[in-house]
């Protein structure tokens, strides 16, 4: 009997122990849920101002190649408008507030680089943008690149990184660049992002013809992987501006790597305008549709003709031209050179039959209508 009675208190020890674990687990749950959406949220309210570029011809191609869409925060519909939040963010008082929540948030989401781990190199520029630099910076005694906003006011360069901030920090992926996290000095109002170093080229200047087929498609799978991961996120992200400027290629291991998210958009309740290149944006961006993934798919067809030509898409049309053409709902179709018998001959075995593919993969993904794009799922192949 006492045995018995041992026995039914053990185990109903057990099971309390269980219930306990259950609704601790439950509440840790729900705590990180709720992190989630207050720095959603507060990213949002943050997120950067819009600054609206005409397409226009211009001597410098790559300058006229790009335009951007409104940027209006996720939430404005229920929180006010973006000139609003815009205005309050110029308010000392309410941006150091930001800036303590923000701090107060990257802490407990474990992204926060402590300043006094980071050291920057700033006469080590990798590369420049509309939004600042990216510099050489050393975390804890490894490589790293940094991305500093320069332009404006304090507010305004803390402005110019929350939207890819928003995105950044829910990735994790071989296939795109990493993010250790943001330092953020509430002190001096300064912000910086700090990402993986990719000691490699842009997709851009690393094209060579002279490379086999199986490196490019290797490069090309790898590009499509990383679509496919941010596609398939709960809520869906876009990329919003995959080009050959926007993927580096790691020199050792030649793999892949998606950056600059400063344009992607997290698909969730009313969302504005993407922006983008113009010779590798979908119609339906320039038309300032609701963004899908589709548009991303577009934009990588854009992008495996460059890979498998070396030459950029529609370069035989102007950027205005282009727009122009989009508003009529036409979307020309991609110019692929025709060889000689001679040259045939001689790229037979190694460039041609792959040519062939990707040619018809390209058409595929850059038709006019969205919903006739296929998947990522559809071009992982």
């Amino acid at each position: 009997m006492v045995l018995f009675v041992i026995s039914v208190w053990v185990l109903a020890l057990g099971t309390r122990g269980s219930e306990l674990s259950q609704r601790s687990a439950l509440a840790e749950i729900v705590q990180e849920r709720t992190l989630r959406f207050q720095t959603d949220f507060l990213l949002s309210q943050v997120g950067a101002p819009p600054e609206t570029q005409e397409v226009s011809e211009s001597e410098d191609e790559d300058a006229s190649d790009v335009f951007s869409g409104q940027s209006e925060t996720l939430t404005a519909t229920i929180f006010g408008s973006s000139t609003k939040q815009r205005q309050k963010m110029q308010d000392p008082a309410y941006f150091a507030m930001v800036l303590q929540g923000m701090h107060k948030l990257a802490q407990k989401e474990r992204w926060l680089v402590p300043c006094s781990s980071l050291e920057l190199i700033p006469e080590a520029i990798l590369g420049s943008g509309s939004f600042g630099v990216v510099i050489l910076g050393k975390l804890q005694g490894a490589a790293v690149a940094v991305k500093v906003p320069v332009a404006g006011s304090a507010a305004r360069r803390f402005q110019s990184l929350m939207a890819e901030l928003r995105v950044f920090r829910r990735l994790r992926h071989q296939n795109i660049v990493h993010f250790h996290g943001a330092c953020v000095d509430v002190d001096r109002q300064e912000v910086v992002l700090v990402e993986e170093l990719v000691e490699g080229p842009t997709l851009k200047d690393a094209h060579d013809s002279s490379l086999p087929k199986e490196v490019w498609r290797y490069i090309l799978l790898g590009i499509c992987t990383a679509m496919r991961h941010i596609h398939n996120l709960t809520p869906v992200v876009v990329h919003g501006d995959i080009k050959p400027d926007n993927v580096l290629v790691d020199s050792r291991t030649l793999m892949p790597k998606l950056v600059d998210f400063g344009l992607a958009r997290i698909i969730q309740g009313r969302i504005p305008g993407l922006g983008g290149s113009v010779r590798y944006a979908a119609p339906d961006v320039h038309l300032r549709q609701k963004p899908s993934p589709a548009s991303d798919i577009f934009s990588f067809g854009r992008l495996a003709y460059f890979v498998v030509t070396g030459e950029k898409p529609m370069q035989e049309h102007s950027a205005r031209a282009l727009a122009l053409l989009t508003e009529e709902g036409i979307s020309p179709e991609l110019r692929w050179k025709t060889q000689t018998p001679i040259q045939q001959q001689q790229q037979q075995q190694q460039h041609l039959p792959y040519q062939h593919h990707c040619k018809e993969l390209c058409s595929e993904c850059c038709v006019f209508d969205p919903e006739l794009r296929p998947t990522a799922r559809d071009v992982h192949i």
